[in-house]
């Protein structure tokens, strides 16, 4: 979050949590622990609300728990800003048992955003490292590949959702607890409402939903806003300048207005 902390400038304070697990502490194995870890964090620096929580993939989730964690506890959530995040466990993440005409128009048009992206915006480094990334997966899942260590195999299944040749043996460790956090996951409604930045791009295999799924769970209603990039570098330059200011609008409205469904399409700024 360094990039966006940046750019929303030295009078706005972000407070960043970090995983324990990078500390050489057992990391949590749910997201409600990882949750209830980091209310009682951010409670030490700010007893009472109202809170304004955010975070990034699986960041947040983490804070969208925290904010059902909150509300509980009769607190206040004035602002919930989701980067790029769906969750687990729900209608989102299947194709239709019956696709409609309409999800298979969003289909191919999303099907065509990431052959675009693939061919056109992505640099040559980061197509090779695309291939590469997706051979090394099938590879393992070809039958024949020796994948008899239990944690060989927890390493393969990790490896289908994230790229893991950047990260270290401990940053692995982490990743797996999490994505294994993720898997049990399953998201309880939230009296508020959020904001979702997410970029154009959909999973393939999905429904394909405009509000990522979140519109099932956040009962004060969903704002999308869409952002420039795509998953990976959303937080990169320049990419970033953009989500700082949908994150400042956000948090410079003070009314607590219930979030609408527009979606609200931004032209991709060029560095």
């Amino acid at each position: 979050y360094a990039n966006l902390a940046r750019h929303l400038g030295p009078e706005q304070p972000v407070l960043a949590f970090k995983s324990r697990g990078l500390d050489g502490v057992p990391e949590h194995e749910t997201i409600e622990e990882l949750a209830a870890h980091y209310v009682q964090d951010l409670r030490s620096r700010q007893s009472v609300g109202p809170y304004r929580l955010g975070g990034y993939c699986f960041g947040g989730l983490v804070a969208f728990e925290m904010a059902r964690q909150l509300e509980a506890a009769g607190e206040t959530v004035a602002r919930l800003i989701l980067i790029n995040c769906s969750p687990p466990n729900t209608d989102y993440s299947h194709v239709p048992l019956r696709p409609t005409w309409r999800w298979r128009m969003k289909f191919m048009g999303n099907l065509a955003h990431w052959l675009g992206s693939f061919a056109f915006r992505w640099t040559m480094a980061e197509r090779v490292e695309f291939v590469r990334w997706k051979w090394r997966v099938l590879r393992k899942r070809l039958p024949g590949c020796s994948r008899a260590a239990e944690e060989a195999i927890a390493i393969a299944d990790l490896d289908e959702i994230v790229n893991l040749d950047a990260y270290s043996e401990e940053q692995r460790r982490v990743w797996q607890t999490h994505v294994q956090a993720l898997r049990r996951y399953q998201p309880k409604p939230y009296g508020g409402g959020l904001t979702l930045l997410r970029t154009r791009g959909h999973p393939l295999l999905s429904s394909l939903d405009e509000h990522f799924g979140w519109r099932e769970l956040a009962q004060g209603g969903v704002n999308v806003l869409i952002t420039p990039g795509g998953h990976g570098n959303i937080l990169d330059e320049p990419q970033v300048r953009q989500v700082a200011r949908f994150v400042a609008r956000e948090l410079a409205d003070g009314a607590d207005r219930p979030a609408g469904a527009a979606v609200t399409v931004l032209a991709e700024e060029r560095a």
